[in-house]
């Protein structure tokens, strides 16, 4: 399975919201450079935003080839959570536990995950949103190890045609 956007926000809407998470996932988004306040939007006690800011390949399965349909690598990343609102340091506080709550295990168990035991920190900043909205942020960040498989064969790249005429094929 591939970690896509989609699949980590309903991962944390799990984590964030329990039983209650397909009516809040809206409050929870895809960090974006021109985000609109969600605070604004919806009369909300929290909203959160995510990214991946780092993939690091560990280990690769050791009969890659191409042809082959499955693919399966190890990987290291770094999930970085951002919360702004009322309750925002409350939900960011009770993150510290994640690594204690059984929930949260299995539900990355699903994803073949585990959260790495690491030192976490939860950090305040201010959101500034082009100067018309400050207020104050919580963020922290999860380190989590993951077995990642590719079930189809592997692509190579296409050939490309550039304006001046150089031709790249594979």
């Amino acid at each position: 399975m591939l970690l896509t956007a989609e699949v980590m926000q309903e991962f944390l809407a799990k984590a964030l919201f329990g039983k209650d998470w397909q009516k809040n996932k809206k409050y929870v988004v895809h960090r974006q450079g021109n985000m609109a306040n969600a605070q604004q939007r919806y009369n909300s006690s929290a909203w959160f935003t995510y990214y991946t800011s780092m993939y690091e390949k560990k280990t690769v399965n050791p009969a890659l080839n191409q042809g082959e349909k499955t693919h399966t690598c190890n990987v290291v990343f770094l999930l970085n959570l951002q919360c702004i609102g009322k309750k925002a340091e409350d939900f960011m506080l009770s993150t510290l536990f994640w690594d204690e709550r059984e929930d949260i295990r299995a539900m990355l168990d699903h994803l073949n995950c585990v959260l790495l035991e690491t030192p976490r920190t939860v950090v305040s900043a201010p959101y500034f949103q082009d100067g018309a909205n400050t207020i104050l942020s919580y963020e922290t960040v999860f380190k989590i190890s993951c077995a990642l498989t590719i079930t189809e064969e592997l692509p190579l790249m296409p050939s490309l045609e550039l304006r001046g005429g150089l031709k790249i094929s594979s």
